[in-house]
């Protein structure tokens, strides 16, 4: 089981709270030049997984919902108005692009929080990266090309991932 997020908010172990679970996370897998951290569960019980979205079937202007603040108080609905490549990870001659998603959702973005397609699928995280000069506001790291990277996997698309979960 993993946890995605913003590798500046996160230490070497991590505790994450899921109602009343406190699980105990190690990183994995890190992606400094998209800020991205990966945890792998170390303790607990795992819970409910979500889907990560394709993120080459996103369509300019597609419908978006974001879940901008940690308490989870405030929703952004808005729409993608751009996608470029964010950023390369990977070692020199086996770089693979990441995309950026850019929205019109504006408003203070936490970092880790996800961007969901209509079906509630993750498209993508808020990152510090994302967020700042190679992005702007409303900006997302498209997980779906960063997934197959630290699950082992190859293809064109990516599969349901019911071991991996957005933070």
């Amino acid at each position: 089981n993993y946890v995605i997020t913003d590798s500046s908010v996160v230490s070497d172990k991590h505790v994450v709270e899921f109602g009343d679970n406190a699980l105990i996370y190690a990183v994995d897998t890190k992606f400094p030049e998209v800020g991205i951290a990966v945890l792998k569960l170390v303790e607990g019980k795992a819970p409910a997984s979500v889907r990560v979205a394709d993120s080459t079937q996103v369509r300019l202007g597609q419908s978006v919902v974001a879940l901008p603040s940690a308490s989870g108080t405030r929703v952004g609905i808005g729409a993608v108005t751009a996608k470029y490549t964010l950023g390369r990870v990977g070692s020199a001659g086996e770089e693979v692009p990441i995309r950026a998603l850019d929205t019109n959702i504006g408003g203070k973005i936490a970092y880790g929080a996800p961007l969901l397609n209509a079906f509630g699928d993750v498209l993508g995280i808020a990152t510090g990266i994302s967020q700042g000069p190679s992005g702007g506001v409303g900006t997302f790291v498209a997980l779906s090309d960063l997934t197959p990277l630290f699950l082992n996997v190859r293809g064109t698309s990516t599969p349901a991932l019911p071991d991996t979960i957005a933070h």
